[in-house]
């Protein structure tokens, strides 16, 4: 599965290191694609619990830019996280975002709003047998971001995002969740040939 997606992350670069266009990268007609994700592995020292932690998460994006420097889009994601003998859960979920490019320079700060649901299914592996529960939450993200052009169509980039999240946990109202993230990650802007 890792293999798979580098092969394909690689072939999309590839590609769009390769193709040429004659106009913006955020201009009206053009495409954005791309996302952010990480994998991280502890090994810690907690006595009674479990010292190994795992965790994988994947946020990609395509948009669609409606007017110049303004691109509407979707982004799923999907995450697992497993603690050696505590937790486990998987995540799922969609969101939409807007997203608007202050300038036309190689360095291109960025703000955006984005909104997402997510649904989690969470299995307690400290009692037997396991106990499993259901979140869902609604979030509302803002964020602000600068992407560096490396070339014409690809960008590396990072945010500034703070989620404030709603949700609801075997039944009880969860409400006021919120934290500071910084994101890093890569798009790749297709624009449509001048004819």
């Amino acid at each position: 599965m890792k293999n798979k997606l580098i092969q394909i992350c690689s072939i999309c670069l590839l590609f769009a290191m390769t193709t040429q266009t004659s106009i913006a990268q955020t201009q009206k007609g053009g495409f954005m694609v791309g996302g952010r994700g990480n994998i991280r592995y502890q090994n810690r020292n907690f006595p009674r619990a479990g010292n190994q932690v795992f965790i994988i998460s994947l946020v990609p994006n395509v948009g669609y830019f409606v007017v110049k420097n303004l691109a509407l889009g979707i982004e799923p994601t999907a995450s697992y996280q497993w603690q050696q003998y505590v937790y486990k859960f998987n995540n799922l979920g969609i969101g939409a975002f807007a997203r608007y490019y202050i300038s036309d320079k190689k360095l291109k700060p960025f703000v955006a709003l984005a909104y997402d649901f997510q649904r989690t299914k969470f299995n307690n592996l400290t009692i037997t047998p396991p106990l499993n529960s259901i979140s869902t939450f609604a979030s509302v993200v803002p964020q602000l971001g600068l992407a560096y052009f490396i070339n014409p169509n690809v960008a590396l980039e990072g945010n500034l995002s703070l989620p404030i999240t709603s949700g609801r946990s075997n039944g009880s109202v969860i409400t006021g969740s919120n934290s500071l993230i910084l994101n890093f990650g890569f798009q790749i802007f297709l624009a449509r040939q001048a004819k």
